[in-house]
């Protein structure tokens, strides 16, 4: 009887000492709105990407939107600033464009 809970007890052991125990923190900075451009109902996703040059108040954000009759995502990318938010398309520079826009 006491080798067993002797085994047991060392087998246990093994199992809590070799288990790993992580924990991350997991923040969604990602906001759905819903609007309208020219009376046709949009979806628009947002996301902080980034902070502007250490700046408080001013974040980097990338998104997209679509048309809800189409449903076909348009990249976005911008600047949120105080309460201001302005979005670019670059159209097919989409990739290129915004990296450019960070750098300066």
């Amino acid at each position: 009887m006491k080798k067993n809970l002797t085994l047991l007890f060392c087998l246990s052991l093994t199992f809590f000492l070799c288990q790993k125990v992580e924990l991350k923190k997991i923040t969604d900075s990602s906001q759905i709105f819903k609007g309208e451009i020219a009376g046709i109902p949009i979806t628009l996703q947002l996301k902080f990407s980034g902070i502007v040059d250490c700046h408080q108040y001013q974040h980097f954000v990338d998104g997209w939107y679509y048309y809800d009759k189409y449903q076909k995502k348009i990249p976005l990318t911008g600047v949120y600033d105080l309460g201001n938010l302005y979005l670019f398309n670059f159209g097919n520079n989409q990739k290129k464009r915004p990296k450019l826009l960070k750098k300066k």
